[in-house]
């Protein structure tokens, strides 16, 4: 069988063979590279790359040399690559309150029932698996701790060290060695390097988007050793603009920038061969403002590309669950096509709804095949692939991708509940903006200046933001991130109120806003608005069922109410969906000691510290606990501890001092009680009863 694509005229060789069921299965590897865009690799013609790991991994695989993300948005790009689904289809059309749905099928749920074990290590917070994206993985690593989720502002993405994803894969990896007949492994690795901040290493000079690509470089070379006898498939959910038609990121345009990704699939223990290719070099304008990211090297890449074997038709996200299925030698349903299996004619598609979602700008989609590229928003643009000219978009590809865009999702038609509503009236809260509909917005090819003027006002300090935020809200006032902004540079200048009326507003557009209500949340604590935190954490919930914030946020809410029951009630349902939270397990033990139901406190307490609790109280409570369980040995035990964790705190000395000289053992008593009166400085009626008890003067 021979790939053959006539419009272009050229050939490449026959694909490997696919496994047959009585083969062996084999190992699979994928690696998503957040945010990296194909023409900054020296496989994909960048001179200035260092990236020699991945070179070398292309001269031993396939190479496509358009390869196209379904969408610029991680996690509905990823739920695609691992349902192979279009985004009508699987329904996740933002990162920002949408769940991947348990009852579509992801490659990992097919491969663990052929047997395989299945491991995923993510590096962001929006793949944590409360989006619904752990299906089918055994083991799923995504330790993100609570604390730092709060410090995390609504324009950021907590994010795991890169280095410490790989060195949990790599363990999974060698812990499941299948030597003889061992099961076998498929292994999902995502990093989140290089998307913004860009943080390449200390030495590097010059580009720092290249810098944090070479970092990740650096750190794959030990992944492709280990995984030589595997299937190792690399791509990215997505690419960057860099400031191309005046985007710095990617989310709201649909340009090469941000749908082509470098898509490498190397066999086991490698192809022979050598093939190189002159990829089209697309010339965009650069609209970087003055004085920003000026170490960002904007040169458009006009190098070779390089590889054992390059694939010029069209490829997309949707094609790599067909694709690993075909490696398993499993049949797999999906939108998507075997890359394994020879075509003539394929298309790329993508889609991104974040203008309209967060600027209530209107959405873009687009269409690549071998001839032309199609890019649709509230006007058609198109321009053939070989030259970039404006050409006649043919009709039965913008039919395509009408079919494969399906109807325009829009801002749910709920509102916020009666409850909430007179909770925020009665507090002074009021709102009238409505989202429009889709069919009224403007292009966002058209709106980059706004976009541009919004990334300039972020970066101010409070001061000069926040006049320059109030500006943009008054004259576009459908932009959700535009007022998320606001609030959170009114809530760091600490009007709190100000900032919670601004989450009402986004509420009252999107009124399942993940980013809003979360917010919402903290910024009425905050305020002691308990009645409305509630509210908006019960919205939460029920928008996703799967999140666990919102019951550490009505933990915490009832925990200040000095409600222990409460705490009691709703840190078990949070503990019934993250058992090993540190913070529920934290209040849920500190909830029972309160209670005075003892004999529960303490594994709930032990669990916090054994997942890495910031609390540095717990050994003081368990060993309050134990103390009231009459375990005195253990008590004492634990008040070391909290005397270390607590070095300046008196209470471990007061409480392990009284009990130990209320229970006769004074000669253990002393060194507490001694400890403790040089920390009072004062003399303390109860304290000077234990040492007359004890015999200290």
């Amino acid at each position: 069988m021979i790939f053959s694509w006539t419009l272009l005229g050229c050939t490449t060789p026959e694909p490997p063979s696919k496994p047959t069921v009585e083969d062996i299965r084999p190992d699979i590897v994928l690696i998503t590279i957040d945010t990296l865009r194909a023409d900054r690799l020296g496989s994909y013609g960048d001179q200035h790359a260092k990236t020699p790991n991945l070179d070398a991994l292309a001269r031993e695989g396939y190479v496509f040399a358009e390869s196209h993300s379904v969408t610029p948005l991680t996690l509905p790009s990823h739920a695609s690559m691992l349902t192979g689904l279009l985004p009508k289809n699987h329904q996740v059309r933002d990162n920002a309150g949408f769940v991947l749905d348990e009852k579509y099928t992801t490659i990992s749920e097919s491969l663990q029932r052929a047997g395989y074990k299945t491991g995923g290590f993510i590096s962001a917070y929006v793949l944590s698996h409360s989006w619904g994206i752990a299906q089918g993985f055994e083991t799923y690593y995504d330790p993100f701790h609570p604390q730092d989720l709060l410090e995390v502002s609504a324009f950021g993405e907590a994010q795991l060290p890169g280095n410490e994803v790989l060195n949990e894969a790599k363990n999974w990896w060698r812990n499941h060695d299948r030597t003889g007949n061992g099961e076998p492994r498929f292994a999902w690795i995502h990093l989140y390097d290089p998307h913004t901040p860009w943080n390449p290493p200390a030495s590097w000079k010059g580009d720092p988007y290249r810098g944090e690509i070479a970092k990740v470089d650096h750190w794959l070379g030990d992944v492709f050793e280990m995984a030589e006898d595997a299937w190792i498939i690399v791509t990215s959910d997505h690419g960057e603009s860099l400031w191309e038609h005046g985007e710095r990121e990617h989310g709201v345009l649909l340009h090469r920038s941000v749908t082509r990704v470098p898509l490498i699939i190397r066999p086991p223990n490698g192809l022979t061969g050598s093939d190189q290719h002159q990829a089209v070099t697309w010339l965009a304008e650069s609209l970087r403002p003055d004085g920003v990211d000026v170490n960002l090297d904007l040169t458009p890449i006009s190098g070779l590309m390089t590889g054992a074997k390059i694939v010029r038709e069209p490829a997309s996200g949707i094609d790599i669950a067909p694709t690993i299925a075909s490696m398993a030698g499993l049949d797999f349903s999906s939108d998507g096509r075997d890359l394994l299996e020879a075509t003539t004619e394929s298309v790329a598609y993508a889609e991104t709804y974040f203008p309209y979602f967060h600027y209530g700008w209107h959405p873009l989609s687009m269409i690549q095949n071998a001839e032309q590229r199609i890019e649709v928003g509230a006007r058609v643009d198109t321009v053939r692939n070989q030259d970039q000219q404006s050409v006649e978009a043919s009709s039965e590809l913008l039919q395509l991708l009408t079919n494969m865009q399906g109807e325009h999702p829009t801002q749910t038609q709920e509102t916020i509940t009666p409850e909430q509503e007179a909770a925020l009236q009665a507090l002074g809260y009021q709102s009238s903006f409505v989202f429009p509909d889709v069919s009224t917005t403007a292009d966002p090819r058209d709106k980059m200046s706004v976009l541009m003027a919004l990334h300039t006002a972020e970066q101010q300090e409070p001061q000069f933001g926040i006049p320059a935020l109030r500006a943009i809200v008054e004259s576009e006032p459908t932009l959700i991130d535009a007022r998320l902004s606001l609030s959170y540079q009114l809530s760091a200048q600490g009007d709190f109120e100000m900032a919670l009326q601004e989450c009402v507003e986004v509420l009252h557009m999107s009124p399942n806003h993940s980013v809003a209500l979360n917010n919402a949340v903290i910024l009425s604590h905050k305020l002691k608005q308990f009645e409305v935190a509630i509210q908006f954490a019960d919205t939460m919930m029920q928008s996703n069922p799967r999140d666990v914030r919102p019951h550490r946020y009505l933990a915490a809410i009832y925990a200040e109410q000095e409600q222990p029951k409460k705490v009691i009630e709703v840190t078990a349902s949070g503990l019934a969906i993250e058992p090993n939270d540190p913070n529920l397990n934290y209040l849920k033990g500190l909830a029972h000691v309160i209670d005075e139901s003892f004999e529960h406190a303490i594994p709930h307490l032990q669990a916090a510290d054994q997942n890495g609790s910031r609390a540095n109280d717990i050994y003081l409570w368990m060993g309050t606990a134990a103390e009231r369980l009459n375990q005195i040995d253990d008590a004492v035990k634990y008040y070391d501890r909290a005397s270390s964790d607590m070095p300046v705190d008196p209470r471990p000395y007061a409480r392990a001092g009284y009990m130990l000289a209320q229970a006769d053992r004074c000669e253990e008593a002393k060194t507490y009680l001694i400890n403790l009166a040089r920390r009072l400085g004062g003399v303390d009626p109860t304290l000077q009863e234990m040492m007359t008890k004890c015999g200290i003067r």
